[in-house]
């Protein structure tokens, strides 16, 4: 990426480069045309950005000439001018060229003139001299190579900056695959055992070894809810993902809606002997109802899950926290609890979190946790404006 930034901008540069030469000498040129034009009484001086000089090759300076006029003429060239009249002298000028005096750069083309009609030129009508229009664009040429130093030192500063997001945007994507790899991976995993254990029954079924039907289809009818679950969680998150899940939100009581979500628990919590507190104020949120519902049960069913005795259920001022007491979870499981494709203790995958904080999330809501010194709490903060 880094090396197609640059090759753009070298493109660009040269590019630039090339046309500021040809603008410089197309005007040069022009400038020292009119004046051959000039020369012949011409007064067109429209398009002509520069204005140019002239100056004498082979000057001779009239002996009666005292040596106040000799100073006069001193100033009317200076040293750089002098420099060039001297190059053009030992140089034939026939025709229009770019050339460089002293580290300056001009372009000169000669000029047709009648010789000593010129007024203040001090010059013998029988002296062998050139005329030489001339246009020093040493400034131009010097502006156009700071801008491209400029250009340069930026295009260095972006292919950088590009080089720099390349690669974190490169390891950003290979941790996110890696991430996906080992979701898929356990997610895999956690497939085959309710198939394992289907399969197993099955098996007993046909081969006579199972007699207790009523207890095997009570299992196998559970882990096929169990499988079938984590199905719909995958392809809700896709779905989600791609965009194509819409909200209908309504007026959701606070209330009763969380006591909805958890009555289908119930017998789990009784199974593992849990004992519930809920404190639940009056109050009402703006929420698709069916998301809600999915987002809370999911919270709730992993919180009943991995709690040791006891769960908290409270909701005031918009805010809805669910505590247990469960095993110490370290900062970095924290961090991360929330997170797609991330696997927590023995390899779960946590998909009911992860979508859980998806659908929440989609509906404007924010969701957190942080570690206890008897547990874990989650808060769901319903912003009502």
């Amino acid at each position: 990426m880094g090396g197609a930034v640059l090759v753009t901008l070298l493109i660009m540069l040269a590019v630039f480069n090339l046309g500021m030469q040809n603008y410089i000498e197309e005007k040069a040129q022009e400038a020292i045309r009119f004046m051959h034009g000039f020369a012949e009484d011409a007064d067109d001086d429209e398009g002509v950005m520069y204005n140019a000089g002239l100056i004498v090759t082979g000057k001779k300076w009239n002996d009666d000439d005292d040596d106040d006029d000799d100073d006069d003429d001193e100033i009317l060239y200076s040293r750089t001018l002098r420099s060039l009249m001297e190059y053009c002298s030992l140089h034939e000028i026939r025709e229009i060229r770019r050339v460089t005096v002293e580290g300056r750069t001009y372009y000169v083309g000669p000029v047709e003139e009648k010789w000593g009609e010129r007024k203040n030129r001090k010059i013998t009508s029988r002296s062998p001299r050139v005329t030489i229009a001339y246009v020093d664009v040493t400034g131009e040429l010097t502006l156009a190579a700071h801008i491209s130093l400029i250009f340069m030192a930026a295009a260095g500063g972006l292919v950088v900056l590009s080089m720099v997001g390349g690669y974190l945007t490169g390891r950003r994507l290979e941790r996110n695959d890696q991430a996906q790899r080992r979701f898929f991976e356990n997610t895999s995993h956690e497939l085959k055992t309710p198939l394992a254990v289907i399969r197993g029954y099955a098996e007993g079924i046909q081969t006579g070894v199972i007699q207790d039907y009523p207890r095997t289809g009570a299992v196998i009818s559970a882990q096929t809810e169990k499988m079938s679950r984590m199905v719909e969680e995958i392809l809700l998150m896709a779905r989600l993902e791609s965009g194509s899940v819409s909200m209908k939100k309504e007026t959701v009581r606070m209330r009763e809606f969380v006591q909805d979500c958890l009555m289908p628990l119930e017998g789990l919590v009784k199974r593992r002997g849990l004992e519930v507190a809920l404190e639940l104020e009056d109050g009402s949120v703006h929420a698709d109802p069916d998301h809600l519902d999915h987002a809370l049960t999911n919270l709730l069913s992993n919180a009943i899950q991995y709690a040791l005795t006891r769960i908290r259920i409270t909701y005031r001022d918009a805010v809805l926290t669910i505590r247990n007491d469960c095993e110490p979870l370290t900062e970095d499981e924290i961090r991360h609890l929330f997170d797609r494709f991330y696997s927590g203790k023995g390899g779960n995958t946590g998909i009911g979190l992860a979508l859980a904080r998806d659908l929440l999330n989609r509906q404007g809501f924010d969701i957190s946790a942080r570690s206890e010194e008897n547990g874990l709490s989650m808060m769901v903060v319903f912003h009502t404006s």
